[in-house]
């Protein structure tokens, strides 16, 4: 299946935001060693990371309706940049390959967790620990402290209602 890129005008059945050849030059310039791939392991890499970005909750509005991507997207600023409703924006790009990678190198991005599995007591000897039980789901998920950083000014922040890369100022 060859991929459909997302060029910010809304690509009608965009699958990805990167192309194959994106994913070459972003591998080869950081020297990164991977198994060998076909084109479509690396296709498949690739929609890997989009079904992870897809997770995630992003500030503003798709630009239209019935885009199959979440960006482009309608907002004043995306963190503290400014930005152009019909742009993909290149920390986004890097998001997905770096996504990708992790899924290159045979990394579920998107486990399945049965919370009834998860270890909430170990004894070793004399030794015993008690773990934290997650509350959700979501808590006992691997954590991509690269990726989530990349996208955190493009996400909403169901906290206080504004991208996460943006600081509310309160004062008492």
């Amino acid at each position: 299946m060859a991929l459909v890129i997302e060029d910010g005008s809304g690509v009608a059945g965009a699958t990805s935001y990167a192309s194959v050849a994106d994913f070459d030059a972003f591998v080869s310039a950081r020297r990164i060693v991977l198994p060998e791939m076909d084109e479509g392991a690396k296709e498949a890499a690739l929609l890997n990371a989009m079904d992870y970005l897809l997770t995630k909750q992003y500030a503003g509005m798709p630009t239209r309706a019935g885009q199959h991507l979440p960006f482009p997207r309608k907002a004043e600023h995306l963190g503290t940049y400014p930005y152009a409703d019909d742009a993909i924006p290149a920390i986004l790009v890097q998001a997905q390959l770096r996504a990708a990678v992790e899924s290159a190198r045979g990394v579920d991005l998107l486990p399945t967790i049965d919370p009834r599995k998860l270890v909430k007591r170990r004894k070793t000897d004399v030794l015993e620990t008690e773990f934290a039980i997650p509350t959700a789901i979501g808590d006992a998920m691997p954590v991509f402290t690269a990726i989530d950083a990349l996208l955190a000014p493009l996400l909403y922040d169901a906290y206080d209602g504004v991208p996460s890369g943006q600081f509310t100022i309160v004062r008492a």
